[in-house]
């Protein structure tokens, strides 16, 4: 079941995206896991901490849906939430972030809290002079979404940019 939620979000943040960028997004899509915080906490219990650790492995490295789905569910639990955006468009790959919760709960819990459970469909980060000038309809013109790569900026991820599907 889990495999298939991540491929209606998948389906979801990209026709999401596609309504506010200008990039082509193609449909070799792969995946960065990025755990909410990287460090242990103590409300993790043992099962989470070492999910943790296996996470923290895969830092930065692209991945498949089934390698994702490998990571994600662990012992028929999965993270508490995902959030899921488009990180960046390259020629020939889609690159998707899935911003995870350390916490794990058993994959039943969590489908009749959301649409597409555990994961939360966000737009990619606006950039700050697109954020700040609105079209006359008083929405948010079509935008480059690897603005931040050609800037160098990470900075937009303390901003807070980001557009919410809904």
């Amino acid at each position: 079941m889990f495999r298939q939620q991540l491929d209606t979000a998948t389906k979801q943040v990209i026709e999401f995206t596609r309504q506010v960028c200008i990039n082509e997004l193609v449909s070799n899509y792969k995946y960065i896991l990025v755990p909410n915080v990287r460090t242990y906490d103590e409300h993790l219990n043992s099962k989470e901490h070492k999910i943790l650790v296996l996470w923290n492995k895969y830092a930065n490295i692209l991945l498949t849906a089934d390698e994702v789905v490998d990571l994600l569910v662990y012992d028929n639990k999965v993270p508490l939430w995902i959030n899921i955006s488009i990180l960046e468009s390259r020629e020939k790959t889609t690159i998707i972030e899935l911003l995870c919760s350390r916490r794990l709960r058993d994959d039943e819990e969590l489908y009749h809290k959301e649409e597409v459970p555990p994961f939360h469909i966000l737009g990619p980060p606006i950039p700050p002079e697109i954020a700040t000038n609105k079209n006359e309809s008083g929405k948010i013109s079509k935008y480059d979404l690897n603005w931040k790569i050609r800037t160098n900026s990470f900075w937009w991820r303390k901003l807070g940019c980001f557009l919410f599907k809904g």
